[in-house]
């Protein structure tokens, strides 16, 4: 093919897609997430000032997600969990996200670095919720 017979070549100029923009196929019905979430009540408490709130939180390994009726005032906050077979779990993290969810507020955290035994715990716990049926939960 000679370089004239390339530049009038048709597939370069073609203003339509060669598909549909839509998805063909329905999205995804399974959890695409890495880790498996559990959902536990836990105790936020706000650095510097230590305002305690609770709330219903989704937990992974990662960090956690809960609804707040207001945002935080604080970006560095300590999530508390206490497990039935030890003591409370205390995780430093740092607020990564606030979206508005109606008149609340969606907060995101991304958990600091967590020492061995508390990681340890909180992954048993997930994998024992990831194991059990979801009726149960």
């Amino acid at each position: 093919m000679t370089l004239s017979n390339r530049r009038s070549n048709e597939r370069r100029w073609r203003t339509d897609p060669p598909e549909p923009l839509e998805r063909r196929a329905e999205r995804r019905r399974e959890d695409r997430r890495s880790s498996f979430r559990a959902v536990r009540r836990v105790t936020v408490v706000e650095a510097p000032d230590g305002v305690v709130r609770e709330f219903s939180a989704n937990l992974s390994l990662e960090g956690a997600q809960f609804i707040a009726p207001a945002a935080l005032i604080s970006s560095q906050v300590e999530v508390r969990l206490q497990l039935p077979e030890m003591e409370e779990l205390r995780m430093p993290g740092q607020v990564t996200r606030m979206d508005p969810v109606g008149r609340a507020t969606a907060i995101h955290v991304r958990f600091d670095a967590l020492d061995v035994r508390t990681e340890l715990a909180l992954a048993r716990m997930l994998d024992a919720e990831a194991g059990a049926p979801r009726s149960a939960l």
